[in-house]
């Protein structure tokens, strides 16, 4: 008998095709995670750009408050238009009002000036309840003069 060689290969072995497989398996793990780690980034910067809405806000009522009402920071009473904040005192120098709502805590705080009497510094700091841990979101800051 006599013996033909098959010049034609036709098909593919069975280690190019564990090959091809194993490649495939890592290109699409790497895939994966890019798209889950994208998916975490996301969500983290919607939290943050949350946090910072809220602070600006913030800041923009009181910014209108402050034009309206002179500067007695001790007997402040402040509510936005949606936060109660409950006046805490004079604390490290800085004159502390909190409010707290679902799983948002704002906090904001004054610095007189002794330089100028009717100017404040003004911080806003916005927080997230993570763990039982109050996480800062995003803070802002900016001095603001009260109406004379």
């Amino acid at each position: 008998m006599k013996k033909v060689k098959i010049l034609n290969e036709n098909g593919i072995s069975l280690l190019e095709a564990v090959t091809s497989i194993l490649l495939l398996s890592i290109i699409l793990i790497c895939i994966f995670n890019m798209i889950i780690e994208s998916s975490k980034t996301t969500a983290r910067s919607e939290d943050i750009i949350d946090a910072t809405y809220i602070a600006q806000s913030e800041m923009e009522e009181l910014y209108k408050f402050a034009k309206d009402n002179k500067l007695d920071l001790p007997n402040l009473y402040y509510n936005s238009t949606n936060r109660n904040y409950t006046n805490k005192g004079l604390i490290n120098g800085k004159y502390v009002f909190e409010s707290e709502k679902e799983d948002i805590y704002i906090k904001l705080l004054f610095k007189v000036d002794n330089t100028y009497n009717n100017l404040t510094r003004v911080i806003v700091q916005v927080y997230e309840e993570v763990s039982n841990k109050q996480v800062l979101k995003a803070q802002m800051e900016n001095t603001l003069e009260w109406g004379t």
